[in-house]
């Protein structure tokens, strides 16, 4: 790449970097003979080890720069799930809003889970989007929530301890009917095989994620 006389910087990447740096990527015009290497090659032998050593996460090995990218991916993503959330907007669509949201609440966890467990910092302005606010990911944290509890909710088994009701054996004909509770408030919930709680408490959590859908300041004006 070539670099004009005025040593403008530019910003470069490539696939041979071999150290986790959260700057940007810069290249400068130098005279060969002249101006010294920034490293030695001692230094840069010792970078390339630590590249290859490297970090282990969910039993897959990354290198330095791998999982640098991977982190970058994740970004990219949450960005995209943003972008999505605010065209479910614009379009007044709740249910594809509902899900996005969750989405994206997922996103995020993993990737916080991913950072800390490869050592690297988060960085929360590579993932801000226009037109997202706060009080956006405060309603996608809320609907993730919800459903988070309905998701527990409907794999407890009687091994849990349940703090507002007793467990007790629900038939298949109650689980239909909580299933098709949920339909018709356009609410897709997991599978109710291990579930063996109050079924009112269930469609509470139901009418209260309905609720947050319902209360989204989407096509008001």
């Amino acid at each position: 790449m070539q670099v004009n006389a005025s040593r403008k910087k530019w910003r470069i990447c490539t696939q041979k970097c071999t150290r986790i740096v959260h700057e940007l990527h810069s290249a400068f015009s130098i005279i060969f003979g002249v101006n010294e290497p920034q490293y030695t090659p001692e230094e840069l032998e010792q970078f390339r080890r630590e590249n290859e050593e490297g970090v282990t996460y969910g039993g897959k090995h990354y290198t330095l720069y791998e999982a640098s990218q991977r982190q970058r991916k994740f970004e990219r993503a949450i960005r995209k799930q943003k972008r999505r959330i605010l065209v479910d907007e614009s379009l007044d669509d709740k249910e594809r809003l509902q899900i996005d949201q969750i989405k994206l609440v997922r996103l995020q966890d993993e990737y916080i889970r991913f950072s800390k467990g490869t050592g690297q910092r988060t960085q929360y302005n590579r993932m801000e989007t226009a037109g997202f606010s706060w009080k956006h990911a405060k309603a996608a944290e809320k609907t993730g929530q919800i459903y988070q509890n309905i998701a527990k909710m409907a794999q407890m088994d009687s091994s849990n301890d349940w703090s507002q009701t007793v467990p007790r054996v629900v038939t298949k004909e109650e689980k239909k009917d909580i299933i098709a509770y949920a339909d018709k408030k356009g609410i897709k919930i997991p599978g109710l095989r291990n579930f063996d709680g109050d079924p009112d408490i269930l469609k509470a959590e139901i009418d209260a994620l309905s609720n947050v859908r319902d209360d989204l300041p989407i096509g008001k004006n």
